[in-house]
Parts: C-alpha cells; sequence; structure tokens
C-alpha cells in the first residue's frame, strides 16, 4: 500500500457518502461594462423586518386580549369570593341566632320543670 497514492480505489458501501474531490476549482469573471441592477424594494432586509413588525403587532394584541380576559377573570373572581363570603356571614349569623333560641327554650323548660318539681314536693 503507498500512502502517498490519492488514485486508490476506496470500497463504497452503500449507506456512506462516496467521497468528494479535496479542492474544487471555482472560476470568478469580472466585467467592469456591465451594470448591476440591485431591487431594494424587496429585500430580505425589509422582509424581515416587517414580518418583526408584524409579529410585534399580533404578539400586542394578543397580550392585551389576555390582560383584559385576565382582569375580566378577576374580577368576576372577585365578586364571586364577595357573595360567597357574605353568605357564609349569614349563615354563621343564622346559626347563631338559631343557637341563642334554643339556648333560651331550654333555659324556659328548666324553669317550668323546676316550678313543677316545687309543686310537686309542696
Amino acid at each position: 500500500m503507498a500512502e502517498g497514492n490519492n488514485n486508490e480505489e476506496m470500497i463504497q458501501l452503500p449507506w456512506t457518502v462516496p467521497q468528494q474531490p479535496l479542492i474544487q476549482e471555482a472560476t470568478v469573471v469580472e466585467n467592469p461594462n456591465q451594470k448591476m441592477e440591485l431591487d431594494l424594494n424587496h429585500s430580505t432586509d425589509t422582509t424581515a423586518i416587517s414580518s418583526f413588525t408584524l409579529s410585534v403587532i399580533i404578539a400586542l394584541i394578543l397580550g392585551s386580549f389576555a390582560t383584559w380576559l385576565a382582569y375580566w377573570y378577576g374580577r368576576k373572581s372577585f365578586k364571586l369570593t364577595e357573595m360567597s363570603f357574605k353568605t357564609v356571614v349569614e349563615q354563621i349569623k343564622a346559626s347563631e341566632q338559631s343557637a341563642l333560641d334554643l339556648n333560651i327554650k331550654l333555659f324556659e323548660q328548666q324553669i317550668t320543670l323546676r316550678n313543677l318539681d316545687k309543686k310537686i314536693r309542696d
């Protein structure tokens, strides 16, 4: 085997990429008399800037909508929480009043029973 010989044939397996030449020649032809016209109206820079501007506008619209929606749901949630709190307070007041009424009835019944017990003993 000769190490410096590049003309050797290599065995290429079907799943490998064939070996490419290391040096490719390029020819550049310059013609100073020929004018090159540039189209600056639709360049990639203006397209990129306009697409970025459009994406910023869409992002601002979506962000504003999301902020408004969060605010609206927040207000609804606050109102529901306030209504729930008022309902719980009313239930506590009603329970307290019910307990007071029950205690008054029990007290009156104990007085009545004590009076009956006194009458029976006397």
